[in-house]
């Protein structure tokens, strides 16, 4: 204190500062209204920042007499509050790299981004990221600029530095002063000579291989803290990290697309095996079918014409001849069935579960005379989409499945209803086909819907080994399933599962049928009306007929004769935009 009394400021205060302190002076006394402002004084070697305020001292007369000045240190409290700054942009330069990283932007984005926000936090005058490959000699600049080089620019690793310097660094490598080096390398060098001292290389360490380095470089010597060092450390870990995790989901992107070019390569070419295959099954069951009828025919017409000249083993051969082309019959005609199901278009229409379980029934009426069956079926069975013909189809196999493995000498008894199920917001329906059958054990139930797997001798319970597999493949193809739920011993529920129609939906399909010859044209509409359940048709016999009807309205198929009196089909088709508005 005794330093100070007696004494003006600007016996301690530099010129600088007691020119500003003057005019403060000089604005209280003129005002006389308070000052306050803070104010840099240098003091033991440092720079010292001091919170003031002056106020008018005024006399009894109230006259401004002087001034009270009073200052507080406030230097601990600004650093505090500059740390507290340069943290929270510390912070959000690593929050947005990480944003960048779960954005899965490129690496050039992130890195760029990176460099952006590392800028405000660290100062320097040039940044950039390089990365290496050591396997051809080069680096790369991946974002910022350094040196003159800008993103993009490729150069010789030697050209630099020396590969083996590289290798062996630290993994943070901070030059002070590249004016004070002994040795430079070309690379600093050529920042020396642009004016840049103070140099910080931190090394991109990803699966544990030093692969590129996040550079910074000012002019002035000394520039970097220990503190930036740290900072841009994280940074360096971070970028290391986001193009490690750009390589990693570059490479299974080229796997995933790899994986599907092969997969559509195999799938093309299961796809032609698999025509090739239904072509020769059903060119092979279609041929053998004449020869067997022959055989069938002469082994009937021997037995009729000359069986009084047999012997009973005769009669016995000829009978087995009989009974196995029977057999065989019946094996190529579920053959070709199964082989059908294949190539047949599935257009799924509204069908009537009452109406299709009974003409399955008419199909297997004759196996239901024989067992003295016992049927029952629920009442009221709802509507499900379906293909008509592949439907009954299926419900013949199981109920012929559901007469067939019964006990000898058990009377057959076969319980038909349905359950309804939601999925994926769509009601379906299961229709059960429940027997008091010998069961099936659970290791077996996949088995039995593959073609040609039975459980049983064809001399206990005769059958081909298909019938349950044109089950499970005709509700795949109209996108439904199939199943069973069994115990051996204990009879079975085989199921199916097609989606439910509602009463109130349309299912209606328009078509425009053109012929000029009535009979043609009732035969026809007959098999139309055997396949499609909800059927409006337009029967068109004149080209008068044929332009109003292409006016007024739009049709979901088109069936034509191909020579009409009045033109061909392909004609009519031709002239008129049905086939645009069809396709």
């Amino acid at each position: 204190m005794e330093d100070i009394l007696g004494k003006d400021d600007t016996q301690f205060l530099p010129p600088d500062v007691v020119t500003a302190l003057r005019a403060i002076d000089r604005t209280v006394m003129r005002t006389g209204r308070s000052q306050i402002f803070e104010e840099q004084i240098p003091e033991n070697g440092e720079i010292r920042t001091f919170l003031s305020t002056k106020d008018p001292y005024v006399d009894a007369q109230g006259n401004i007499a002087g001034i009270i000045g009073i200052a507080r240190d406030i230097t601990d409290r600004k650093q505090a509050e500059e740390q507290i700054q340069k943290a929270a942009k510390r912070l959000a330069a690593l929050q947005e790299i990480d944003r960048s990283i779960l954005r899965l932007e490129s690496p050039a984005e992130i890195t760029q981004a990176a460099i952006s926000r590392l800028l405000q936090v660290v100062e320097a005058e040039q940044a950039a990221v390089l990365l290496f490959n050591f396997e051809r000699g080069e680096f790369e600049i991946l974002a910022g600029e350094i040196g003159g080089d800008r993103v993009g620019t490729v150069r010789q690793i030697a050209d630099s530095v020396s590969p083996e310097v590289l290798l062996n660094r630290e993994a943070v490598w901070y030059i002070q002063d590249l004016a004070m080096l002994v040795q430079r390398s070309a690379f600093g060098e050529k920042l020396l000579a642009a004016g840049y001292h103070s140099f910080l290389a931190v090394a991109l360490m990803i699966a544990g291989k030093f692969t590129g380095d996040l550079l910074l470089v000012k002019r002035k010597p000394n520039a970097f803290s220990a503190e930036d060092r740290e900072i841009v450390h994280e940074v360096a870990n971070q970028l290391a990290i986001a193009i490690q995790q750009s390589q990693l989901r570059d490479q299974l992107q080229r796997y995933a697309t790899e994986l599907e070019h092969r997969v559509a390569e195999r799938t093309a070419e299961l796809e032609v095996i698999n025509r090739e295959l239904e072509a020769f099954t059903y060119s092979v069951s279609h041929d053998l079918r004449a020869p067997l009828r022959t055989i069938q025919g002469f082994a009937q017409a021997l037995l009729e014409d000359s069986g009084d000249q047999l012997d009973e083993l005769g009669k016995n051969y000829i009978h087995s001849i009989i009974e196995d082309s029977m057999q065989m019959s019946g094996l190529i005609a579920d053959l070709l069935a199964y082989s059908r199901l294949s190539r047949t278009q599935i257009n799924p229409q509204l069908v009537d579960l009452n109406k299709a379980i009974k003409e399955a029934l008419k199909q297997v009426a004759t196996e239901v005379q024989e067992k003295q069956a016992n049927i029952t079926i629920a009442e009221l069975l709802p509507s499900v989409l379906a293909h008509r013909a592949t439907l009954i189809q299926v419900l013949v196999n199981l109920l012929s499945n559901a007469l067939k493995f019964v006990e000898l000498g058990t009377q057959a008894r076969v319980n038909i209803y349905t359950k309804e199920e939601q999925h994926d917001r769509q009601t379906w329906v299961k229709l059960y086909v429940e027997d008091n059958g010998i069961g099936i054990a659970p290791e077996h139930q996949e088995r039995i819907f593959r073609v040609f797997e039975r459980l049983h001798g064809a001399e206990t319970y005769p059958g081909t080994g298909i019938g349950l597999a044109i089950v499970r493949k005709g509700l795949e193809r109209m996108g439904g399933d199939a199943g069973v739920e069994s115990q051996l011993g204990h009879a079975s529920r085989f199921w199916i599962a097609l989606p439910k129609v509602l009463t109130q939906q349309r299912m209606t399909t328009r078509l425009l049928l053109i012929d000029d010859n009535k009979s043609d044209r009732t035969l026809v509409l007959r098999e139309l009306q055997r396949e499609f359940s909800q059927l409006d048709v337009q029967e068109i016999i004149s080209s008068g007929e044929f332009n109003l009807a292409i006016v007024a309205g739009e049709f979901d198929a088109v069936i034509t004769d191909f020579q009409l009196r009045w033109a061909t089909g392909l004609d009519v088709l031709q002239a008129s935009d049905i086939l645009s508005r069809n396709a």
